[in-house]
């Protein structure tokens, strides 16, 4: 009887662990918003499922938002504000980013929140945009779409890849520049200790009046001074080139706005 309660204890456990996921799942808002109607079932499913993978990846939300209108917001302020009141963003710091394509003025927005604004810097905004722009002037929504995904992707990896410390290389450039000291350091040494030259004639040794000093001066050799780089310290915009604004939810946002 005991061993029948367990089994049917443990099978509870499971049907509830499922149920749990299903409904986490179900819980997160769509990835990829069209309320246009400018993409397919079928492009949709696949660019969720692409920006489900790459956001699973690096531990991010990545969002596309195309609508026709942005309601008397600015491009910025709406999609801020999307991304806020909709349940974007990963972890504490809500991480993600988001863009938007709006076509009532043919805007293109990105809105970057936490290490979205780290990793999405105003230039790679820039990059981006001037990216997706031909795409956008031929209403090529799917390819512009992907390209935006395919970029997030490419451009995260080859950022984290940056940030990890090279120690191979700076043991190499520690060697070289140790070697290249001491070879410097090592002739100046042996120069200063040379101070008696072999005469090519005998009577150059021979000084028939004794030695005579005309001039007498105390002459300064050379001295040794350490310095040190002493550097100060100067204030940055967030992420290493990222401007910020505060939404009116009160989260710092990065982000770019322009036309196609």
């Amino acid at each position: 009887m005991k061993r029948y309660l367990f089994i049917a204890f443990a099978a509870v456990l499971l049907i509830s662990s499922l149920l749990a996921t299903c409904v986490s799942a179900s819980d997160h808002p769509a990835l990829v918003v069209d309320e246009s109607g400018k993409l397919t079932d079928e492009q949709e499913r696949v660019l969720e499922a692409k920006l489900k993978e790459v956001g699973d990846k690096y531990d991010l939300d990545i969002v596309i938002l195309i609508n026709d209108s942005t309601g008397g917001k600015t491009p910025t302020e709406f999609a801020d504000d999307y991304y806020d009141e909709n349940g974007y963003g990963r972890n504490a710091g809500y991480d993600g980013i988001l863009l938007l394509i709006s076509l009532e003025n043919r805007d293109i927005t990105t809105s970057t929140c936490g290490k979205g604004i780290e990793y999405f810097n105003d230039s790679e905004l820039e990059y981006i945009e001037g990216l997706l722009i031909p795409y956008l002037a031929s209403e090529d929504y799917y390819g512009a779409f992907t390209a935006f995904a395919n970029e997030c992707d490419r451009h995260i990896e080859s950022y984290l890849e940056s940030q990890k410390p090279k120690y191979g290389l700076y043991a190499v450039i520690g060697i070289i520049a140790g070697l290249i000291f001491a070879a410097i350091k090592g002739s100046s040494y042996k120069s200063e200790l040379v101070s008696v030259y072999a005469k090519g004639d005998a009577d150059d040794y021979i000084a028939p009046s004794g030695l005579e000093l005309s001039v007498k001066d105390d002459i300064f050799a050379f001295s040794n001074v350490a310095k040190t780089i002493i550097t100060s310290s100067s204030s940055s915009s967030r992420g290493g080139g990222s401007s910020t604004h505060v939404s009116s939810s009160g989260r710092t946002h990065g982000g770019r706005s322009g036309h196609f």
